[in-house]
């Protein structure tokens, strides 16, 4: 469960509080476009909980940045989506999830998704 800002490889399992952990970043195969982002935690909020989740891109082995692919859980919700925004990433760029608490205390396992369009 995570219950702090952490960083989390695509592949689900490994997730940390360092921004430039390699076992924290998923290298990408191809030219492509990040889209339809979905996000599911497996415990509601607390009332007055924000949890703000992002794609991040860069280069491996070092610490990604933040894409305008990003959804937000809000007090109780457990679950969020981004539909609009899109990412242009390149291949042997590094992506991760970046789970960020901006307010209160967030909690749960989280779960996320994309879709990975070639370019």
């Amino acid at each position: 469960s995570l219950t702090a800002t952490s960083y989390c490889g695509l592949h689900y399992d490994v997730c940390g509080t360092t921004a430039g952990a390699v076992l924290n970043q998923s290298p990408l195969p191809f030219n492509g476009t990040i889209k339809n982002f979905y996000v599911w935690t497996s415990a509601a909020q607390a009332s007055g909980d924000t949890c703000d989740i992002f794609v991040r891109l860069g280069t491996c082995n070092s610490t990604l940045s933040n894409t305008v692919v990003t959804c937000q859980l809000l007090n109780v919700a457990q679950s969020c989506s981004d539909t609009s925004n899109t990412a242009a990433a390149t291949a042997g760029q590094c992506a991760q999830i970046y789970y960020q608490e901006t307010g209160g205390s967030c909690a749960g396992n989280l779960i996320w998704s994309f879709e990975y369009t070639p370019a």
